[in-house]
């Protein structure tokens, strides 16, 4: 019992999103320091369970590795921005924020009173009031002018603003802003790559295939919380400057080698993959449907007044924009070839056509089903590791990551659902009924999860339904 609730104890410090990272380290360090007691022994002389231990010691030291430098680019990346941005001065002799900030680091690092780890929480708050300084800059709003041109549309104008500030930096800047903004995005990436590079040998072990001993426990327990930490340090900078940047039009460019990649034996990455399978056909077969239907034009010009009346929409307000004007497009015109004329006949669709509807529908509702599978799987592998006092507090952002996959699934399968309805009712109507499929709802749990069989009855608290 004593070990269960240390385990859960941990655990929680690092699942809370009430707790601020900056303190978790402190009450970590204490709380993992029974944590050898309570790994599994199971096996441990055992030569297979060595040689796991030791593959896991290998894939530890290369992450603490890979961590101190991600560390340092996303560290360097903030101050590189504050060079850029907070070096103006009103008045000649005056010192620039930026000066004085980086005088601020200078005197931390030299004062040798400072134990390590109180420098580096100094340290750490200077950071914090860069990037608030840096945020400042950013969020400056520019005033919008409307005007009319010679035909009498309306013309909106921005001036000022962040907008301003950037045009004039000199190309030199410029070019540094980007690379500052491009080193921060690769640094957190970096930091995810760090948890997906770890995620195999976890997946072994709530698995039950081996135990990573306490020591391993407590090392990535610790690049648990610093790896959370960095990621809130940086995350509303970057969040920031991904949104300015693409309002502005300014490309940002990750190389291949630093993008995100997930392990397919990883916990979260063995769903990403599934679920990138599904997205891939959901695509072809929405886009089937919208030439089969004929209202790809519709769509567009739908999309385009959206951009015309949301000039500062992002990205993801776009897609979800899209997937809302398509799914309604799609139920429209399917309506139209389910509806009998006044002399009581449906317009039917040609042979070739029909076989390519019936497919395309039918890879919708198996995909939206996929999708509630996944879903579930995920609600598994959570309740897993929830329910793991060893393995709940160095995963516990995967645990984070599984519960917003499970979110982004269940939303996807809703909104092929709504779409199905009138789908199905054409098919009737085009002769084609008997040929649509039901959806697949699988058993949950596919994957070797530990406690499958007591997670199961607990998937109604999630309210995921079979």
């Amino acid at each position: 019992m004593r070990k269960l609730l240390v385990g859960m104890v941990v655990g929680s410090l690092l699942l809370s999103n009430t707790v601020q990272a900056a303190g978790l380290m402190d009450s970590v360090k204490e709380k993992t320091k029974s944590l050898a007691s309570s790994v599994s022994s199971a096996g441990k002389d055992s030569a297979t369970q060595q040689a796991e231990q030791k593959k896991f010691q290998t894939v530890i030291n290369a992450q603490k590795t890979a961590l101190k430098n991600a560390k340092a680019l996303s560290k360097n990346a903030k101050w590189q921005l504050a060079q850029v941005l907070l070096n103006d001065v009103e008045n000649e002799g005056e010192k620039s924020l930026y000066s004085t900030l980086k005088e601020e680091q200078i005197s931390v690092n030299n004062n040798k009173d400072l134990s390590a780890e109180d420098k580096e929480k100094e340290l750490n708050k200077i950071d914090d009031k860069v990037v608030d300084e840096i945020m400042k800059i950013l969020n400056q709003k520019p005033k919008r002018v409307k005007s009319k041109d010679s035909e009498g549309n309306v013309v909106i104008t921005e001036t000022g603003g962040f907008l301003a500030v950037y045009e004039n930096l000199s190309d030199s800047n410029k070019n540094k802003y980007k690379e500052a903004a491009k080193n921060l995005q690769i640094a957190n990436n970096r930091f995810e790559n760090i948890v997906n590079n770890l995620s195999p040998s976890f997946n072994k072990m709530l698995a039950g295939e081996f135990s990573a001993s306490g020591a391993q426990i407590k090392e990535t327990t610790s690049m648990a919380v610093t790896i959370k930490g960095s990621k809130m340090a940086q995350g509303r900078l970057l969040r920031k400057i991904n949104i300015t940047n693409e309002k502005l039009n300014i490309a940002i460019t990750i190389p291949d080698n630093e993008k995100v990649v997930y392990q397919k034996d990883g916990i979260v990455g063995g769903i990403n993959y599934q679920m990138d399978d599904a997205t891939t056909d959901v695509k072809k077969a929405y886009k089937d449907l919208m030439d089969i239907l004929d209202c790809q034009k519709s769509i567009n010009a739908e999309i385009d007044k959206f951009k015309a009346d949301n000039p500062e929409a992002t990205g993801r307000e776009l897609k979800a924009a899209y997937k809302k004007i398509a799914n309604d497009a799609i139920r429209k015109a399917s309506e139209e070839y389910a509806k009998a004329d006044s002399e009581g006949k449906v317009k039917q669709l040609a042979t070739q056509k029909k076989t390519k509807f019936v497919n395309a529908t039918n890879t919708l509702i198996q995909a939206g089903a996929k999708y509630l599978n996944l879903a579930a799987e995920c609600a598994g592998l959570g309740f897993a590791i929830y329910g793991n006092p060893v393995l709940a507090a160095p995963l516990a952002l995967e645990a984070d990551q599984l519960k917003y996959t499970a979110k982004f699934l269940k939303e996807s399968a809703v909104s092929i659902k709504n779409v199905t309805p009138p789908l199905i009712k054409m098919a009737k109507a085009q002769k084609v009924g008997d040929q649509i499929k039901k959806p697949e709802i699988k058993t949950p749990f596919s994957n070797k999860t530990s406690n499958k069989a007591s997670t199961a009855s607990k998937l109604k608290s999630v309210n995921f339904k079979k």
